[in-house]
């Protein structure tokens, strides 16, 4: 395998470092020449090797929030732009189903303001795009009424793609929240993970995605369910500063206890992190306060080594 994973993760972050800067003073030419040759870097890279891309599918989320953003300030046209949608395209191709198909160009520009649902039509009757490919891509895209197009013709909402992901997985992630409701009342399982063990539920309880958190409840969903890090949606959500998603999944019975394979607790983390309001939900719901990670350390002398008097 080609590219240099490091030399990514540094220039990626370089890159959001300068979309940073540049959306919050709304900067000069001269950012925006940096910004080029920062993504020309990173595309040049993914193009030597989509599939160091491909592997991850929260990296292809990130570099595509970042193209995205970059949308706003470069045109359209610039040629580094250019390349970095081209290396997310081969990506999305290695990416988008079992079979590994690459979705034609044309769906690669679709967003959700365009309403074309026709084009997609027109391609899968032109033999362009399978079914399953253009359910999946329509769920990570937000396109509902193609979602429900394709399930009024009993598409199966358990296909996947090369990590496992489900349409429905796809749409949590996204924050989809009424394509997620049309997947679930067309029968997709809730608790079905991808091959990292991350489930709807884990991947709304990560971005904050309340109202899918409440959705995916609704149905019965397993709140205590374990990733291969045996890392469950509550673990995520203290993480993650989220406490109305906290709340929630304590109400729906969620192991306030619950061990990562590191040791780590809800109550570790959110103790790590400063989240104090979390970290009194969680020892008012009987979080054991004095749970041992694997190394011997307690949230209290977290709290204290972080210097987080409050806690």
């Amino acid at each position: 395998m080609s590219g240099d994973f490091s030399f990514l993760r540094e220039h990626l972050s370089l890159l959001e470092q300068q979309l940073t800067s540049y959306e919050e003073k709304n900067s000069s030419s001269a950012e925006e020449s940096q910004i080029k040759a920062t993504i020309q870097k990173i595309a040049n890279e993914y193009l030597k090797a989509p599939e160091l891309l491909e592997q991850n599918k929260g990296d292809l989320d990130y570099v595509a929030n970042l193209y995205q953003r970059s949308c706003k300030i470069l045109n359209s046209s610039d040629s580094a732009l250019s390349s970095l949608k081209t290396a997310i395209g081969k990506a999305i191709h290695l990416n988008a189903t079992e079979e590994k198909e690459e979705p034609p160009s044309e769906v690669l520009r679709l967003t959700p303001q365009t309403n074309e649902q026709a084009k997609i039509k027109a391609l899968l009757e032109s033999g362009k795009i399978r079914v399953t490919t253009a359910l999946m891509l329509a769920a990570q895209k937000g396109f509902i009424d193609i979602v429900e197009t394709l399930l009024k013709d009993k598409i199966l909402t358990s296909t996947h793609n090369a990590v496992g992901d489900t349409p429905l997985l796809l749409a949590a992630d996204n924050g989809h929240i009424e394509i997620v409701k049309v997947l679930i009342e067309a029968g997709a399982d809730v608790n079905r993970a991808n091959k990292s063990g991350t489930t709807p539920l884990m991947f709304a309880a990560e971005k904050g995605r309340l109202d899918i958190v409440k959705a995916l409840i609704d149905t019965g969903v397993n709140v205590n369910q374990l990733d291969k890090n045996e890392t469950t949606a509550l673990i995520i959500a203290a993480d993650n500063g989220h406490l109305d998603i906290v709340k929630v999944l304590i109400e729906a019975g969620a192991n306030v206890d619950q061990l990562t394979k590191d040791g780590s607790t809800p109550l570790t983390l959110a103790v790590l992190n400063g989240y104090i309001d979390i970290v009194e939900v969680l020892i008012d719901n009987g979080a054991v306060v004095d749970k041992e990670k694997a190394d011997g350390v307690t949230p209290l002398m977290l709290a204290a080594f972080k210097g987080h008097v409050d806690i």
